[in-house]
């Protein structure tokens, strides 16, 4: 699973604000940190899991 590559932090991120729809503030709550840490996470996350998805895609394709 492309989570699986994501480091601790940004995998913890993206599952509180995604998958427990925590805001911001609440994320930080639970991880301790600041709310601006838990944006950069997510950010962070969602832009490697992009990378992720399009080495698969084109991994696929050539395969294919």
């Amino acid at each position: 699973m492309a989570a699986d590559r994501l480091p601790a932090r940004q995998q913890a991120a993206l599952v509180l604000r995604y998958w427990e729809q925590l805001t911001d503030a609440e994320a930080a709550a639970v991880l301790g940190c600041a709310e601006g840490t838990v944006r950069s996470a997510v950010s962070r996350g969602l832009t490697r899991m992009r990378e992720l998805a399009d080495e698969w895609n084109d991994a696929a394709a050539t395969r294919g």
